[in-house]
């Protein structure tokens, strides 16, 4: 079901992101890798594939917006006006463009990983739900439902990943912000599940 394929090394992964992220960064990204791994673990998707996606979901997160916006265009990714108000969105997006041509990484399902982390999106794999939950309730998020979201997710990975979902789409209500169209995508199909 899952193929690993070409991943770099760990350690390669691990100089890369101390090089190149503010320590919170690496910190936050070593405890999405480290909860990605054990929930990969309990779903039988290979574990590598779960650390190397938690450890490289943010590798474009500290990009300026100005040079995030430029990267995305002149990737051809289209940007827009919920990223072109809010750049800081098309990391995930840029992030999962540049896997291949940084790490010569090809794997789709990391891809997806990348990809959705931040906005979920129709159609996620069982990585890319498990980063988005791995995102959400690492050991570093203090927010009051992140103990009880994670938990869930080590009990139910579906229901973790449904939770975590409308956790996201309640924060943005509380904080009156517009539902991205991948969000908005992600909720619908959970609904007919």
């Amino acid at each position: 079901m899952f193929d690993e394929g070409y991943l770099p090394s760990e350690d390669t992964v691990m100089k890369y992101i101390v090089r190149e992220l503010s320590d919170y960064r690496v910190e936050h990204c070593l405890g999405v890798a480290r909860v990605a791994g054990e929930l990969c673990y309990l779903a039988e998707v290979p574990e590598a594939l779960g650390r190397m996606a938690g450890l490289l979901h943010d590798h474009m997160r500290e990009v300026p917006d100005g040079e995030l916006l430029a990267i995305a265009r002149n990737l051809g990714i289209t940007v827009g006006p919920m990223e072109e108000a809010h750049p800081v969105l098309l990391h995930a997006v840029v992030g999962a463009e540049l896997l291949e041509d940084k790490f010569g990484i090809r794997n789709p399902d990391v891809t997806q990983a990348v990809r959705t982390h931040t906005t979920g999106g129709p159609d996620m794999g069982l990585l890319a739900r498990i980063i988005y939950i791995a995102d959400a309730v690492e050991p570093t998020r203090n927010y009051p439902e992140a103990r009880g979201l994670r938990d869930l997710a080590y009990d139910d990975l579906n229901a973790g990943f449904r939770e975590c979902v409308k956790a996201h789409l309640r924060h943005l209500v509380k904080r009156e912000r517009a539902f991205h169209p991948d969000t908005v995508a992600c909720w619908n199909q959970l609904l007919s599940e």
